[in-house]
């Protein structure tokens, strides 16, 4: 089985912002199941990165091992849509109150039939009041 999950839920694993007991379950799933994300999720999570060196959070060698520990990981990054798509995404995303980023991932979740992680709460909301099976970390 497959599931999907946010930048918000693997930001929030890689810069430890969950007790470490609400981790270990998702760090589990990723050894037994493919993680499924949309081709924003590495601009998002870089960002994301970034954001938190500039604020001094983390230092550039801390990067790097997010870098390497994503790259370990079973992660199967959907190819970006194509001009339509991303329009579909943006009715989505209006449907729902969701930013596009976050929509591609209700959207993923939906068509595959697939449970969405995510500690986006609007995000969490919108899945539930689509019939997505969602969770937090």
């Amino acid at each position: 089985m497959a599931f999907v999950i946010d930048a918000s839920a693997m930001l929030g694993v890689i810069l430890q912002e969950r007790p470490a007991i609400r981790i270990a379950p998702l760090i589990d799933r990723f050894e037994a199941e493919d993680a499924r994300v949309p081709a924003v999720f590495p601009f998002e999570i870089f960002n994301g990165l970034e954001m938190a060196r500039r604020r001094g959070r983390i230092d550039a060698a801390r990067i790097v091992q997010f870098t390497d520990y994503l790259s370990a990981l079973d992660l199967d990054i959907l190819p970006a849509p194509d001009i339509h798509q991303a329009a579909a995404l943006r009715r989505l995303a209006h449907q729902h109150g969701l930013t596009v980023y976050d929509a591609s991932y209700l959207a993923l979740a939906q068509s595959a039939d697939l449970d969405l992680i995510t500690s986006d709460m609007a995000l969490l909301r919108a899945a539930l009041a689509a019939g997505v099976m969602a969770t937090q970390p």
